[in-house]
């Protein structure tokens, strides 16, 4: 293994926290009330309580990412493995450090400057692809991840041509 690191996303953490903690106090209310069994019930505390979980699992699911560069590839992943993604290092045409914009936000979606899969911060490494695919991916070791990238790939096309 060449690379890998994992980010955590504070603020994620921090809004699934509250989000949890919310649950909690709201369920000790209901349940110190006497109300427990009706709020189930009642369409708007039934929607907040399944949006209020939602938001927790989709906090948890993007409060970290690892990147790796392993095995001729560059690969990424949010936490539990989820939406992972592979490049092969031969794909890979440029790659740069930038820095995201404060609404570019995080988590995965369209930039102008390509697609940005982020949890925290606003260092990111942009990687164009030879066929001109582009996206970002949203790092707190912008040049260590950009210096494994070029290694890898350098290394990996040199083995190519030794073979």
């Amino acid at each position: 293994m060449i690379y890998t690191h994992t980010q955590v996303g504070a603020g994620s953490l921090a809004a699934t926290a509250l989000g949890i903690v919310f649950l909690l106090l709201v369920a000790y209310f209901l349940r110190t009330t006497g109300r427990f069994d009706e709020w189930p019930r009642t369409r708007i505390a039934g929607g907040f309580t399944i949006a209020t979980m939602l938001l927790v699992g989709f906090g948890l699911a993007f409060s970290r990412m690892t990147v790796a560069v392993e095995d001729g590839t560059l690969s990424w992943s949010f936490a539990f493995g989820f939406l992972r993604h592979r490049v092969a290092l031969s794909e890979i045409a440029s790659v740069s450090v930038v820095q995201t914009m404060p609404e570019d936000g995080w988590g995965i979606h369209g930039t102008p400057r390509g697609t940005l899969y982020s949890v925290a911060g606003l260092q990111a490494v942009h990687v164009t692809l030879r066929d001109n695919t582009r996206f970002q991916l949203g790092t707190d070791q912008p040049e260590q991840l950009r210096q494994a990238i070029v290694g890898a790939a350098r290394t990996d096309s040199q083995a190519a041509v030794d073979r």
